[in-house]
């Protein structure tokens, strides 16, 4: 969840994937749902932790579910047979609970009980993105245009590489070459006037809690892009980074990598070796409690493990 005091578990059976709620206070786990999917699905919280996020696929179709993990029997569903051309984007805002989903050419947006139609694509293929202003970006493969409602508003250049809308806000636009996704494209914006854009190698990427600062890793260098699109290196490693993730608002950085865990302080350049590696698939972060969890293996158990820090 996104203060790290809940985690959703996804455990497969042999006819299903079963999902359940699990508590970190009081290490308790609770049922939520059982879906039979083809791969495991895709889940991740709402912005202000009442929803979460559940998508899968099925041999003619692609499934998703809005739901409330505090209550199971609270769901919303939609189903697109168009596996190709299906999108689905949560509402921008840090109180935000509202998802996009694609219809065809249609945009609806879903609150846990109604589906409310917002906007209409030029086609189905078209990427789209619409940020916290209620603006609908448009991904034309040579143009990234802006529009509220049918006004065009902001028109960029751009090459057929640019595929994937990553963010956009007031001060910048994202975008990754979604085909490898080894690249992202920052822009810088001032109301209409854009600036850029500047490239990154890419190997992952995660934002902080508020949406305003974004690390971005390859192999070896792991950097800081603000919210008003600058760039800044954080620090180059010998060993290959696979995650990372902020440890508090104040400029303290997670690392992992194939050989252990690290805690970086950007202020002061100054690192630290938390454990040396174990089996570690994912971790998340309470900043409030300054505790790190764990979700693999460690002395040969797999479960969900809590480092203080």
């Amino acid at each position: 969840s996104p203060k790290n005091d809940f985690f959703i578990l996804v455990k497969k059976t042999v006819s299903d994937f079963i999902l359940s709620l699990y508590n970190e206070k009081t290490q308790t786990e609770f049922f939520l749902t059982s879906v039979k999917a083809d791969q495991a699905p895709l889940v991740d919280w709402s912005a202000d932790g009442n929803f979460i996020r559940l998508i899968f696929s099925t041999s003619s179709q692609t499934n998703l579910l809005l739901m409330s993990p505090f209550q199971p029997s609270h769901i919303q569903t939609f189903s697109s047979a168009d596996k190709n051309y299906f999108a689905s984007q949560w509402e921008q805002g840090p109180f935000s609970s509202g998802l996009y989903v694609q219809d065809g050419k249609s945009i609806k947006k879903l609150d846990g009980i109604t589906a409310l139609d917002v906007y209409t694509l030029p086609t189905s293929s078209a990427k789209w993105y619409i940020d916290s202003d209620g603006l609908l970006w448009i991904n034309n493969q040579d143009t990234l245009k802006a529009f509220r409602g049918d006004q065009e508003i902001i028109s960029i250049n751009i090459t057929s590489t640019e595929t994937k809308i990553v963010d956009v806000n007031q001060q910048r636009i994202i975008l990754l070459n979604e085909m490898n996704d080894d690249k992202m494209f920052i822009w810088k914006r001032a109301g209409n006037i854009i600036t850029g854009p500047e490239i990154l190698q890419t190997k992952s990427f995660i934002f902080d809690k508020n949406r305003k600062n974004i690390l971005v890793w390859n192999d070896n260098e792991l950097k800081n892009v603000s919210e008003f699109g600058d760039v800044s290196l954080i620090n180059r490693f010998s060993e290959s980074l696979e995650s990372a993730g902020f440890l508090t608002v104040n400029g303290l950085v997670g690392i992992l990598t194939l050989n252990g865990f690290w805690g970086f302080y950007q202020n002061y350049y100054l690192s630290q070796k938390l454990f040396s590696s174990e089996t570690i698939n994912s971790f998340g972060i309470n900043d409030k409690r300054r505790e790190i969890y764990f979700l693999g293996i460690i002395n040969g158990k797999r479960g969900v493990w809590m480092l203080e820090y």
